[in-house]
């Protein structure tokens, strides 16, 4: 398919040292490259398989095998022994996009469910008329209307994460807030996106009754797909681990604390606002700081031991998640309920997006207070299972 391939290899020179500090970058190409820049012969690369996988099979997933006869010939990227510190700066943007991901197929797996419900017709719904189609019955207008608000604070959020990146890479290197700010949100952005996308393409598939099960539909495909990104370019719990021990111990919680004052300052001047639907939502926003800053400090007083940070920063990246979630709905609400009321003939599409604000607060934002709860009574008792007792 390709005159040449090219493969970014993670590699050891023989002298290398042990653990991660000696970890280099190569380019290690299918056919090597004379000095002219023509082909030359076959480098010593084989595929030896192509993986059979749950999902994702539209990008083949292959088997390498470098060096086995003549020794395959790579070529340094960077300073020898500084891989690492190169693949985090690729693996930093490649979460970002893998977040990205999650929120696309989240909002295909959406659009997907609102034609079928609008399509499919059984039973007749409370209050409607015999033919009229399932997105009538309320509860599966209740999970559409969850969906839609919760993928509309997942693109507002990698929107801002994508802007502090930007930020970060094109502003003076001495002015660190962007970098800061970017560093903290790109683990949250890649955690939360990813792992909600399994709930929203699962809730898509349940939309679609026994149809959905049907490889005929198409939606299963979604689900499928989803599975594999909170996996790749660092699991949740790698994100995790990085927002705990790095982005908020490290600094004793001076770049969270950071952004949630900020988020307090804009919650306090939205909660008097006129429209009771803002008002409302950022009071309720305002408690879900106020219980988040205990989780930090739970954190901090704890971060002697490690084990019981990172038997919880799952659920902290999850609440942080829901958390900035809000703050974006809340934002959005008011800048709805402005047009609304500056509009002789407000759209529909400012009505609901001051729906799916208060939707947002009411049926996804109450999330952040039963993982606070696990997270500052729950350490300890997973804890003390020990291992051995699982296989019993």
């Amino acid at each position: 398919m390709a005159e040449n391939i090219i493969h970014l290899v993670l590699a050891r020179t023989s002298d290398a040292p042990e653990g991660v500090k000696g970890i280099s970058v190569f380019l290690v190409p299918k056919f090597n490259v004379k000095p002219d820049g023509n082909l030359s012969d076959r480098n010593d690369v084989t595929c030896l398989s192509i993986e059979k996988k749950l999902g994702v099979k539209g990008s083949p997933t292959a088997v390498l095998q470098f060096g086995e006869k003549d020794g395959a010939i790579g070529y340094l990227v960077g300073e020898e022994n500084n891989g690492l510190q190169i693949m985090f700066e690729m693996m930093n943007h490649a979460r970002f996009a893998v977040g990205i991901q999650g929120l696309s197929i989240s909002e295909r797996a959406f659009q997907q469910a609102v034609h079928y419900a609008n399509d499919r017709v059984q039973g007749i719904p409370i209050d409607s008329q015999k033919g009229d189609p399932i997105i009538h019955h309320p509860d599966v207008l209740r999970m559409l209307s969850v969906m839609k608000s919760e993928i509309e604070a997942m693109r507002a959020f990698s929107i801002y994460g994508g802007f502090t990146m930007d930020m970060a890479n094109h502003l003076d290197n001495s002015d660190i807030y962007w970098q800061e700010r970017s560093s903290l949100l790109v683990p949250i952005i890649k955690g939360w996106l990813t792992e909600r996308s399994l709930e929203i393409t699962s809730q898509a598939i349940q939309i679609h009754g026994g149809m959905g099960f049907i490889e005929e539909t198409g939606i299963a495909q979604h689900f499928r797909d989803a599975r594999i990104l909170p996996i790749y370019e660092g699991t949740t719990a790698i994100q995790a681990n990085d927002l705990v021990f790095r982005k908020t111990i490290r600094d004793q919680g001076k770049s969270v604390r950071l952004l949630l004052n900020e988020i307090q300052v804009e919650m306090d001047t939205l909660s008097t606002e006129e429209n009771s639907i803002v008002s409302k939502s950022a009071k309720t926003m305002i408690n879900a700081l106020s219980t988040t800053e205990n989780v930090i400090n739970h954190f901090l007083s704890t971060s002697n031991d490690q084990k019981r940070s990172a038997v919880s920063g799952v659920n902290y990246l999850m609440m942080l998640g829901y958390v900035c979630g809000g703050w974006m709905m809340v934002i959005s609400g008011s800048k709805a309920s402005e047009e609304i009321s500056n509009s002789k003939n407000p759209s529909n599409f400012m009505k609901a997006k001051l729906v799916s604000a208060d939707i947002y607060i009411t049926h996804l934002l109450p999330k952040i207070n039963s993982l606070a709860e696990t997270i500052i009574q729950g350490d300890e008792s997973v804890l003390a299972m020990k291992p051995e007792w699982l296989s019993n």
